[in-house]
């Protein structure tokens, strides 16, 4: 039975997406196994090419995201290699983590050992459910076939699926029957609205993955993550897309942005470069979705972006992204005065744009302060909200919240 995913989230929500993840679902077990969830069809869902990091992370993503997955390796076993990931969430983390309990890494991932983390790769991927690994063979042509691929091995055998990544290099340059492209991350800025549009960040510092830099519409259903720094983070966003269009047959064109980053998110791969925002955080699921609107906007210094969850929010900082997102708080505004956003404002403001009683609201947050939101100190109206719990309360209460809204390619609100 497949896990709570996307895909099952997205056969229940039809507008709202992204929202619930597998996480959030772990008691519903007698409510799973009345689900009829489609087994996928043979063969695989989603094939991908290549031995290094990328690899792993895609036929992994892929995988748990409920798709019979195969990954075509080019040697004998992964040859996973320090990265330069300078965040370390998702898979990556679930990773270091995992070798962590063998041998502690010296440094994080520039220290880790590869013959550990093969043997780590290695137990896992064998106890993945719908992962299968085919060691030392090599793909000799691609070609489309119907609505998928198919791909000649060095072995004369064909295989086909219906989604395709291509996590390798130096690995494919001889194969034929198809147009390589290298996806580039692209610096973090407010300046450009794509920042919406991440499926995955800090693979290189201060930068992210646009969804639509993983595809080009003209080759349906391939999915590259074929540069040369091998990222994990691309990869991991690579199996997710790839994973979406295999299950609902559908093509990479006509791929749901929230989808996928909800369904990334399941899996606490960061969106938004925060530094100071480690996966672990307990609020780590609101900054992150209320960030990537740009509701709460991340302070850029030293080549780092931080979230900065202790500083006070403040009224000048929120009031146009606000009314950029919701017709309401154009109105909210315009009644209230310039002044400190303390925590009564911040009730009153959601309250009113979320379509929801001023004091109920109050209630719950007063109930929910220290052992949900884990919030330092006891409850007080009066005291002016910190960023952290400006995020956590818009989360929590705004319908629709602002991660659901959705964006064009560019990154520009669609209303």
């Amino acid at each position: 039975m497949k896990k709570v995913l996307f895909f099952l989230i997205a056969a229940q929500l039809v507008c709202v997406a992204g929202q619930a993840s597998a996480q959030d679902n772990k008691g519903s077990k007698s409510k799973k196994a009345e689900r009829k969830v489609p087994e996928p069809k043979k063969p695989p869902g989603v094939l991908v090419i290549g031995n290094g990091n990328a690899a792993w992370a895609a036929g992994m993503q892929a995988a748990k995201s409920g798709v019979l997955s195969t990954v075509l390796l080019q040697a004998a076993d992964f040859s996973i290699t320090p990265g330069n990931e300078s965040l370390q969430s998702g898979l990556l983390a679930a990773l270091l983590d995992r070798i962590g309990k063998v041998k502690k890494p010296a440094g994080g991932v520039q220290g880790m050992d590869r013959a550990v983390a093969g043997a780590v790769l290695k137990k896992w991927a064998d106890s993945t459910k719908d992962l299968s690994i085919l060691r030392d063979i090599r793909a000799v042509k691609i070609e489309r076939a119907g609505k998928g691929w198919s791909v000649r091995t060095s072995d004369g055998k064909t295989l086909k699926a219906r989604a395709l990544v291509l996590a390798g290099t130096a690995d494919l340059q001889d194969v034929k029957g198809f147009s390589a492209v290298s996806p580039q991350a692209v610096p973090f800025t407010y300046n450009d609205n794509r920042y919406r549009t991440s499926v995955g960040a800090g693979a290189e510092g201060n930068s992210f993955y646009p969804l639509y830099n993983l595809y080009e519409d003209k080759q349906e259903n391939l999915v590259f993550a074929n540069t040369p720094g091998d990222s994990f983070v691309l990869g991991q966003a690579a199996g997710a897309i790839a994973a979406y269009a295999a299950f609902f047959d559908l093509k990479t064109s006509q791929s749901d942005l929230k989808k996928i980053q909800g369904e990334l998110m399941a899996f606490k791969l960061a969106l938004v470069p925060f530094a100071d925002i480690k996966q672990d955080d307990p609020n780590w699921r609101a900054i992150q979705q209320t960030s990537l609107p740009g509701i709460v906007k991340g302070v850029e210094a030293g080549g780092r972006l931080s979230f900065m969850p202790d500083r006070q929010i403040t009224y000048q900082e929120i009031r146009q992204p606000m009314k950029d997102f919701y017709y309401k708080a154009q109105i909210w505004f315009d009644d209230h005065a310039e002044g400190p956003m303390t925590i009564e404002k911040v009730i009153s403001m959601v309250a009113y744009v979320g379509n929801k009683s001023p004091q109920n609201t109050r209630t719950e947050v007063e109930k929910r302060w220290k052992n949900t939101y884990h919030f330092d100190g006891t409850f007080d109206a009066a005291k002016v909200a910190t960023r952290r719990e400006f995020a956590v309360l818009l989360y929590d209460f705004l319908t629709p919240k602002p991660f659901d809204i959705r964006v064009d390619r560019n990154g520009n609100v669609l209303r």
